[in-house]
């Protein structure tokens, strides 16, 4: 599948991007191929620089999206001998985990210092 490069393709791959964040699914969305995109980017750093920007607001709505499920949540079926018989609200305490550690890395990522161990073993070595 080659695409053809228009204003109009531009604008859409765009938009799509930015609904999504991802350049395949962009793709996909409005029938161009994959290849065609990343060639136009590599021939075009208007496009390419617009291209990155409209990938970080795709970003942006997945993270906004990840902060809805861990704080609100989401609803999941229930099912009864094959019949949905209602619903029970789910929270992700995963993306709480990670949307805190990138919120607040110093307060709650993993604390693990290799190097300076390291250097204390070497110093009782030497001190004994």
């Amino acid at each position: 599948m080659d695409t053809i490069r228009t204003p109009e393709k531009r604008v859409e791959f765009l938009g799509a991007l930015a609904s999504c964040g991802n350049v395949t699914e962009a793709c996909r969305a409005i029938g161009v191929a994959r290849n065609s995109m990343y060639l136009w980017k590599s021939q075009d750093a208007e496009f390419a620089a617009e291209w990155d920007r409209f990938l970080v607001m795709g970003a942006e709505i997945l993270e906004d999206e990840a902060i809805r499920r861990a704080r609100e949540g989401y609803d999941e079926p229930v099912f009864y001998q094959g019949q949905m018989t209602g619903t029970i609200r789910k929270y992700s305490d995963t993306l709480l985990i990670f949307l805190l550690k990138g919120a607040m890395p110093a307060k709650y990522r993993e604390n693990v210092d290799v190097t300076s161990k390291g250097e204390r073993i070497a110093q009782c070595i030497v001190n004994l």
